[in-house]
């Protein structure tokens, strides 16, 4: 369990691997965004990247959205712990 996101990491691995194959699948997001993001989680900075870029699901601060206008590794972070949580709760 990973107690500073509420949420196991068994489900954490999961959504991982689906935000994976999404990228990989819709070409929507860029696989290399999703494994720092995923670097992200590991490290335990999801708060600190959230603030720091005041980021949501959808929207982020940081130059990268800015300019390539897809979703950022803030919002990817953010949607894998959702989706995660998503699959806890038996909705994923």
């Amino acid at each position: 369990m990973r107690e500073d996101l509420g949420v196991s990491l068994s489900s954490l691995m999961s959504a991982y691997n689906d935000a994976r194959w999404y990228a990989r699948k819709t070409g929507m997001m860029e696989e290399g965004r999703v494994n720092r993001a995923w670097g992200y989680i590991m490290a335990g900075k999801v708060r600190e990247k959230q603030e720091q870029y005041r980021s949501t699901l959808t929207a982020c601060d940081c130059r990268d959205k800015e300019i390539r206008q897809m979703w950022c590794k803030h919002n990817i972070m953010l949607q894998i712990v959702a989706k995660a949580k998503r699959k806890e709760n038996g909705r994923g």
